[in-house]
């Protein structure tokens, strides 16, 4: 019998037919429960033909000296069939829980009885990924193993854990080299390199799955992801000339791949300044794209707008793309559709735009392109009322624009006064604000003194790395490159 089949009745509730598990010799009414110690671990041996659930179960508990808990999801009356000869305690629990249409929890002292029906879907992923793990532990030579431990990655990518999913692809690849599903899990291993920004790594497992020889099936998309890797790394001529290649070798076999094709394409001729040539692209295909391929060519015509002089139209696309957008790519969208708008002179749409992310659930990284707007529009702009970060986006701006320095000291002061109830981040652009305040003043020896005093306080590597680069971009701006050197690895000299 397959061992990984066992998991499917006991994760779907089934139950398991007592001939897989039973004989007709050797069976008694009353269980039967004996321990024997090998090499240090206790192993079970469990006997019993239509006997009481309950008592077959208390009987385990207490050969392995624990607390049997929740004994009332049992159904009343249920009788298990066992025939089980030194085997560890969880595979004792599994069939005979298992056989019941039941799961269980080990615990140090303890073994709760648990119903499937009652788990929340997060916990049946738990239960799902231990038992997968347990399977290919047992029987790591199983024809099946392969699908475990894809199954185990799957289960990690649907839980966010995206590290731990492309180990397991990983090591699939490394354990089971001949699988037919090594060519499925170089593309999610690749992909998940793609998704945390890895392109190099990306870049990698897509070329070896197109140059291997497990690749017949996977060849198009592997060249094809290859291709958007280049793109990212900085090689979109590179990636123009494998995707031309492979429209002569494989033309497209579905809309679907065709949709991909052109999508990566596109970006590729944005890449290198074709932006017209990227919206043709994106045009003769408009009619097919799918639902998903039509909200991700929006990212891409706004590139390609932007790249052509019309940042309004380009505003509208990030806009129309930050609706259906999440996370980290929404914050960005919502970004750069205020940053085109104001470009455009729309200062009304600057607006729309920060009320739209703000409904969204996105608050920061618009402040200074709403003040900004407000300003031109003659409203006011309150800084009594707004957050530490927006007063702080609008101190930044004025910097950045050499604007009024007595405005920008109302700003900074009382925020430079406030910065230890600051989180790290918040506090370290706070100080290089300050700081090129008074360089901006004519005072470089001050503003580095405050740079100096700031870093012993600042506990994260990311604010400690704003600090540096402020301090090196002072120091780079009156010629003071070696201590600008020093700066960068943290050590901020006097010139």
């Amino acid at each position: 019998m397959n061992p990984f089949a066992l998991l499917l009745p006991l994760l779907a509730g089934g139950v398991p037919s007592p001939a897989a598990q039973t004989g007709d010799s050797g069976l008694v009414v009353r269980p039967v429960i004996e321990t024997v110690m090998l090499e240090g671990r206790p192993w079970y041996t469990v006997r019993a033909q239509n006997a009481s659930a309950l008592t077959v179960l208390e009987n385990i508990a207490r050969a392995a000296n624990r607390d049997l808990l929740e004994p009332g999801v049992l159904a009343e009356g249920a009788l298990v069939t066992v025939d089980l000869h030194r085997r560890p305690l969880d595979q004792v629990l599994e069939y005979t829980l298992g056989s019941l249409g039941l799961r269980y929890e080990l615990g140090r002292n303890s073994i709760t009885i648990q119903d499937p029906a009652t788990l929340t879907p997060s916990e049946l992923l738990d239960v799902a990924a231990v038992s997968w793990v347990r399977a290919a532990r047992r029987f790591p030579d199983d024809p099946a193993a392969p699908q475990a431990r894809l199954a185990q990655g799957e289960i990690a990518e649907r839980k966010g854990l995206l590290s731990a999913a492309r180990d397991n692809y990983l090591s699939l690849i490394e354990d089971y080299p001949r699988s037919p599903l090594v060519g499925e899990a170089y593309m999610r291993a690749g992909r998940i390199s793609a998704s945390l920004g890895q392109w190099g790594e990306a870049a990698r497992l897509f070329r070896t799955l197109a140059n291997s020889d497990v690749a017949q099936e996977y060849l198009v998309a592997a060249r094809r992801e290859w291709a958007r890797s280049m793109i990212a790394q900085g090689d979109a001529q590179s990636a123009l000339y494998m995707l031309n290649a492979l429209a002569t070798q494989y033309p497209p076999s579905d809309a679907t791949d065709m949709t991909a094709r052109r999508l990566v394409k596109a970006s590729a001729l944005n890449a290198t300044g074709r932006y017209m040539d990227a919206l043709e692209e994106i045009d003769l295909a408009d009619k097919d794209f799918d639902a998903y391929g039509a909200w991700e060519a929006l990212q891409i015509r706004a590139v390609a707008l932007e790249g052509i002089g019309l940042p309004g139209e380009a505003a509208r696309a990030w806009l129309l793309y930050a609706e259906d957008a999440k996370g980290p790519d929404q914050a960005f969208a919502y970004r750069e559709a205020a940053r085109l708008a104001l470009a455009a002179n729309d200062e009304l749409a600057v607006l729309f735009v920060a009320r739209e992310a703000d409904l969204a659930g996105i608050h920061t990284g618009l402040e200074s392109y709403e003040a900004e707007a407000r300003r031109r529009l003659g409203l006011d702009v309150d800084t009594t009322t707004a957050s530490p970060g927006e007063r702080l986006a609008q101190a930044e701006k004025e910097l950045d624009e050499g604007g009024d320095l007595k405005r920008v000291a109302e700003v900074l002061e009382p925020l430079y006064l406030a910065r230890g109830a600051l989180d790290d981040e918040t506090n370290a652009r706070v100080c290089v604000a300050w700081a090129r305040y008074f360089d901006a003043m004519g005072d470089l020896h001050s503003a580095l003194q405050i740079l100096s005093e700031a870093r012993p306080g600042i506990q994260s590597d990311e604010a400690m790395h704003t600090l540096d680069v402020g301090a090196a971009k002072l120091l780079e701006a009156h010629g003071y490159f070696e201590e600008a050197i020093a700066a960068y690895q943290g050590r901020y000299e006097q010139p």
